[in-house]
């Protein structure tokens, strides 16, 4: 185990030294996106309880629920809420962890890839530095 561990650091790192030098190839690119979704599955977990509440409060709102219809669905609709939330925060950190040897893979490469899971256009409860609390069910608004 501590050898994989140690030829995974060695790798990212003699990326890291070669990155400047291949910055247009795709498989930079994947190893930075890879990094920032792994780093954003662990605060995607810690911020899914207010964005699932938030979620819910604001699609009652767009669908125009009664306040009866808001008491009876409150609790299961959060609780589906938190649970879909934790099931693509998972899901976030499982694809970061397959860009990462797509990523070196690609290195040599002159090509073109798009991310795994790209939440970018999604909107985030935090933008920057990092983007987290990803709102992957709130409804779209026009």
């Amino acid at each position: 185990m501590r050898s994989r561990l140690r030829i995974g650091i060695i790798a990212l790192a003699t990326c890291g030294l070669f990155a400047p030098l291949r910055s247009a190839h795709a498989g930079v690119a994947m190893l930075k996106h890879a990094a920032e979704t792994i780093c954003a599955a662990p605060l995607e977990i810690a911020v899914s309880p207010y964005v699932a509440g938030d979620t819910l409060a604001d699609n009652m709102e767009s669908q125009r629920y009664s306040t009866r219809g808001k008491v009876a669905m409150a609790a299961p609709g959060f609780v589906w809420l938190w649970m879909a939330q934790l099931g693509m925060a998972g899901g976030r950190a499982m694809a970061g962890l397959v860009e990462v040897p797509l990523g070196l893979l690609l290195l040599p490469l002159p090509v073109d890839v798009k991310p795994i899971l790209d939440v970018d256009n999604e909107p985030a409860l935090v933008e920057e530095p990092l983007r987290f609390g990803t709102y992957f069910a709130r409804g779209k608004t026009d």
